[in-house]
């Protein structure tokens, strides 16, 4: 895997890289998936109704075997792009509940007053 994203360390003040994906990667990712999606499902419609109205007035089987051949490499496609989207959204679920369960644990560091040493405890038993 290559990197996905740069941070500032806090602890040494530098810039590292991590092949960790940000939540704004994903949330992008899923808005692409969505809008390819949809335009996917769209152009199946159009397709479908294409189709439909060249069957009630065709003479030519070639025809329509032609736009058959297209709906099913469309529908093949949109099979694609949903298991994408779930993919997308799945990853999304993960690191949004690995980051409520690290603001969870420094908050009630924050308020018990923990050490660092027993919040790096916490972190590392949750994650």
């Amino acid at each position: 895997e290559s990197p996905k994203n740069a941070y500032l360390c806090k602890k040494c003040n530098t810039w590292h890289i991590t092949k960790q994906e940000t939540v704004e990667n994903l949330k992008t990712q899923l808005a692409e998936t969505k809008e390819l999606l949809k335009s996917r499902e769209d152009e199946l419609f159009r397709s479908r109704i294409a189709l439909k109205n060249f069957e009630n007035s065709r003479n030519n089987s070639l025809g329509t075997n032609d736009f058959q051949i297209k709906i099913r490499v469309l529908e093949k496609e949109l099979i694609e792009v949903k298991a994408k989207s779930a993919k997308s959204g799945k990853r999304y679920n993960e690191i949004s509940a690995k980051l409520n369960t690290v603001k969870n644990i420094v908050n009630k560091s924050i308020k018990n007053k923990f050490t660092l040493e027993e919040v790096i405890k916490r972190l590392q038993e949750k994650l």
